[in-house]
């Protein structure tokens, strides 16, 4: 009611603003509804059968290209408009005829015997339209303007209104339309109409349209329903058995069928223009794939292998596909010569299947037949008939189009019936079978009791031996591992003790978590005047052999820290150490073995550190990234030079920091939700992550975030951490 009052200001306005003049409109070219017989109007859009009064109004409507709303005045001057049929198309103007937004005028009058009564009006276009009656606002579809980015299209060709009228007398129809966005969208969905039908209907008439409309659309739908359960029915068959793959192209076959009907309904529905143009756009590709649906079908039927004809259809089909919309250019050849080499395909595939006495072709036959009978019929229809004959027409076609399916629907059923047969008598069969193979298998047993009495004796005889072994394998084992325990107890002695650590280096943490009994990791504390010298080690192997590797390296430590108080030169004595005591001449007789170290000494806040393979982490108090010192690329003995020189570095420390000495053990790890590597640049995270923690608290967390992250997974290398904040 407010959309209304706004309209009729607008009208009075422009009745006081522009004074009209009035001319009388030729009785020639006043449309007259009610006069002369119904007519049917029929569209294969779904099968849109309409009875209405006969449409003669089209070229009885007068034309401006503009905007002004005195246009929908009863008396405005419209002598000097152009005539034009509403349905024009956009071949059939030009950009100054028709420039996106329009006025046309219909003046009509009513017969007699339609004075009071109501009859109703329909619309269908692809724009936006106001629709006025002698200046009062009757309807509008979607939102009329000039401006393509407030421009709302919508087609009501769905939705009647209603119109009575009391005389006889003429009256003017006015339509305010606009279309801006046609030549944006039009050419690129190759769509031509661009303007509108507006048709009048007698109000029973109307009711007949509305139910047959719903009885097609339910008749549609119904029928699309039954495509999509056979396509559904049949994809789960060959889901389940893979081997029969006609199963599945029957399945896509049907689907092509089943949108094919299933489209028209969808146009019925959908008022968006656009939306409708693409459905069609793309929907256009649903004919050539029916077609190509039902040659694959045959072709894996009967002929088991796809020929040099069927290579042929498959290019035929590509062809359509990159016309229509590679070049935007749908060529009729391309689907003319599919659809023939559907009916060929299907005819002579069926007449050679029948011959070499396929089981089933006869009902595949008799479907290529319906077609063929039907299509006939269709063209009988309207040759006879004519106008009256294409209902009918209609109707073969669609008998015709669903001949094929159902035939392959019954031939399928049949050839399931068929192998459920050969799987019965294959089951009676192995039924037999089973029977013999009791028998034997009873027989069998009755020889295998006799060895089995024999046998049970060897085992006997055999699982005492094996548990002799055994408890001597034990022994052994106890003997072993008890040496490595007591090897452990030594090896232990030579670490430093906790209240040596707490002694020296109160705020510190020694993480230390060998692999096995015994360990290739040691760590190491001097102190030596005023100066303090920690040392992290990494050794190679694990184990006995990296235990024993460890004492070697440990002893050589000791000795180079009395000798010299320069990290740098302590490695080189440590190096050359280890290199004698292992007789390692660097030839390839002599072992590798050899050690990783990180060496630190502190003389109150001065360090100066000297690593081999071992870098210094650094973590100034309140800095968000870790400070890492290079080490030598070098390791301590091995193939290394006895004159291998290890760089020396010197940093002054505040109070605050922390520096962190650690083998590549912790890094290793291997664990996670993907049971990856932890690698070194997630341990840095970690360690800056704790720093608000103490350095006793920092170790046990470190420890406990070492066993969630290995969860039930084997630690694979020793782990040696040691932290220190000044």
């Amino acid at each position: 009611m407010k959309k209304t009052r706004t309209y009729n200001l607008i009208f009075l306005c422009w009745i006081f603003l522009f004074p009209v003049i009035t001319k009388a409109t030729p009785d020639s070219l006043i449309y007259k509804i009610g006069k002369g017989k119904p007519g049917i109007n029929v569209a294969f859009n779904g099968l849109n059968f309409s009875f209405m009064f006969t449409d003669n109004n089209k070229e009885k409507w007068v034309y401006y290209p503009g905007d002004n709303y005195k246009f929908a005045l009863k008396n405005a001057d419209d002598s000097h408009w152009k005539r034009l049929s509403t349905d024009f198309e956009i071949n059939e103007i030009d950009s100054s005829t028709f420039k996106g937004i329009a006025w046309f005028r219909l003046h009509y009058k009513v017969s007699e015997n339609f004075i009071g009564k109501t009859f109703m009006m329909r619309i269908s276009h692809n724009g936006a339209s106001e629709i006025f009656n002698d200046g009062h606002f009757l309807i509008s579809f979607g939102n009329v303007s000039e401006n393509p980015a407030e421009e709302v299209c919508r087609d009501p060709r769905n939705i009647f209104f209603p119109l009575t009228v009391n005389d006889t007398l003429e009256h003017v129809l006015a339509v305010r339309y606009s279309n801006t966005g046609y030549l944006k969208y039009y050419d690129k969905f190759d769509v031509s109409s661009i303007g509108f039908v507006l048709r009048f209907f007698h109000y029973p008439d109307m009711i007949e349209v509305i139910s047959l409309s719903e009885y097609q659309r339910f008749f549609f739908i119904g029928i699309s329903m039954f495509l999509f359960a056979l396509a559904l029915v049949h994809l789960m068959i060959y889901l389940f058995e893979r081997s029969r793959k006609f199963n599945l192209y029957y399945s896509l076959f049907v689907v092509s069928l089943a949108l094919l009907f299933l489209l028209p309904v969808l146009n019925k529905v959908i008022e968006n223009p656009m939306t409708t143009f693409r459905l069609y756009y793309y929907g256009d590709a649903l004919i050539p794939t029916f077609f190509m649906s039902v040659i694959t079908l045959l072709y894996s039927l009967f002929q088991k292998k796809f020929n040099k004809y069927y290579w042929s259809c498959v290019i035929c089909y590509a062809g359509a596909l990159i016309m229509k919309y590679v070049f935007n250019n749908w060529s009729g050849f391309f689907h003319i010569s599919l659809f023939f080499m559907m009916y060929i395909s299907s005819t002579v595939g069926s007449i050679k299947a029948i011959r070499q006495k396929f089981r089933g072709a006869k009902i595949v036959g008799f479907g290529v037949l319906g077609v063929t009978i039907f299509l006939i019929l269709s063209i009988a229809s309207l040759l006879v008939f004519r106008e009256n004959g294409f209902i009918l027409a209609i109707m073969f076609s669609i008998f015709a189009i669903l001949s094929l399916p159902l035939s392959m629907s019954v031939y399928l059923a049949y050839d399931f019936a068929g192998a459920n047969k050969t799987l019965k008598e294959q089951i009676i069969q192995i039924e037999d079978l089973s029977v013999k193979a009791i028998k034997e298998e009873q027989e069998k047993k009755e020889i295998l009791e006799n060895q089995n009495q024999v046998l049970e004796e060897q085992v006997k005889e055999r699982t005492a031996e094996i548990a002799e072994q055994n408890s001597v394998l034990e022994n052994q084992k106890k003997e072993i591992t008890d040496s490595i325990i007591y090897a452990k107890r030594i090896q232990q002695s030579i670490l430093p003790a906790e209240e040596e650590f707490a002694k020296h280096l109160p705020k510190s943490f020694v993480l230390y978590m060998p692999k096995d009994i015994v360990s290739g990791d040691f760590y190491f504390l001097k102190k030596k005047g005023k100066e303090i010298f920690v040392a992290a080690a990494d050794c190679t192997g694990h184990g006995v052999p990296g235990a024993l590797m460890s004492m070697v390296a440990h002893e050589k430590l000791e000795d180079a820290v009395e000798l010299n108080s320069e990290p740098g030169k302590i490695l080189s004595l440590l190096n050359q150490g280890v290199k004698k005591t292992l007789k390692q001449s660097n030839t390839d007789n002599s072992t590798r073995d050899g050690c990783d170290i990180v060496l630190l000494r502190i003389n109150g806040k001065e360090i100066s550190y000297s690593g081999a393979n071992r870098n210094l982490c650094i973590i100034r108090k309140g800095a968000t990234t870790v400070e890492e010192i290079k080490s030598t690329k070098c390791a301590i003995g091995g193939l290394t030079s006895e004159g291998q020189v290890y760089l020396q570095h010197e940093a002054e420390m505040n109070d605050g920091d922390s520096v962190y000495l650690s083998s590549d053990g912790y890094a290793d790890q291997f664990g996670g939700d993907k049971e990856k590597k932890l690698t070194t640049r997630k341990f840095k995270e970690l360690l800056l992550s704790v720093q608000n923690l103490s350095m006793e608290n920092q170790g046990k967390y470190l420890k406990d975030f070492n066993i969630t992250w290995r969860n039930e997974l084997e630690q694979i290398d020793d782990i040696l951490v040691i932290g220190i904040r000044f």
